[in-house]
């Protein structure tokens, strides 16, 4: 009687081992098909930005041979393919190229990409202007938001730059818009709470008011780039949350030493 005991013990032991390897088998056939999904939601996310980047600029993230008066975006393209486009932002030497857009209000393009569509598992959105912001950035302070994305892409580049300190090669940026380019410095490099809405301010009473903000962002700046300049005129800001949670952003500021009209 033990003997048979122990023996339908091990049998259905057997089968019990079977089954749970069974469902081991199916819980990683459907993780790495879910892995692949995302992987090739990310591809397919990246390829919309990068065909609308070569159709519409001569810009390359490698090369800064252009002048800020050469620098051109197809502003007729772009706005037949989404009227809300305000702009367009290039950091040589990064994969930060991308069109700028502006919502009615900033939860709008969280989820919309370019064309306007939803982006399925991977929400890429879109690069955006602070809603309450000038269209023209005549602000003194215009801010500007991205996904920091797990594949690097959108403002993701920058968050991993802001987590390594690595601006020093890469501390020039520029925005497009269809009357004036900008040549903006990079100065400083923060973390901010996501309740911190006293970044979001537009203007200041005066020159001297807004040199006091720039020059309190680099005294406390995580990362300081450059030095604030005496007069600033014109500060443009970048902002993506630092992780998932969405807590915590970083604050990526910088001054505009050149600027053309178009």
């Amino acid at each position: 009687m033990g003997e048979k005991k122990q023996s339908g013990e091990t049998h259905r032991g057997n089968a019990t081992h079977r089954v749970l390897v069974a469902l081991c088998s199916v819980v990683f056939a459907v993780s790495v098909m879910g892995l692949a999904f995302i992987g090739c939601s990310y591809l397919q996310a990246g390829s919309k930005y990068d065909d609308l980047a070569r159709n519409v600029t001569d810009l390359n993230s490698s090369d800064a041979h252009l002048s800020l008066q050469d620098m051109t975006a197809d502003w007729e393209h772009l706005r037949d393919e989404n009227p809300d486009v305000v702009g367009w932002v290039y950091m040589p030497g990064t994969n930060v190229n991308y069109p700028i857009v502006q919502g009615d209000d900033n939860e709008e393009y969280l989820h919309k990409n370019f064309s306007g569509d939803e982006d399925g598992v991977v929400h890429t959105g879109c690069i955006f202007l602070n809603c309450e912001n000038a269209a023209d950035y005549s602000d003194m302070v215009s801010t500007i938001f991205g996904h920091n994305m797990q594949d690097g892409s959108m403002f993701g580049q920058l968050a991993q730059m802001a987590d390594e300190g690595d601006f020093q090669d890469h501390d020039t940026l520029y925005v497009l818009t269809p009357s004036a380019n900008y040549q903006v410095k990079l100065f400083a490099v923060s973390k901010i709470s996501s309740q911190d809405t006293g970044v979001m301010r537009r203007s200041y009473s005066s020159p001297a008011a807004l040199q006091d903000y720039a020059t309190d962002l680099s005294a406390t700046a995580q990362v300081k780039l450059n030095d604030v300049p005496a007069s600033p005129e014109q500060l443009i800001q970048l902002v993506t949350c630092v992780d998932a949670a969405a807590e915590t952003r970083y604050l990526i500021v910088g001054y505009v030493e050149d600027n053309v009209e178009l």
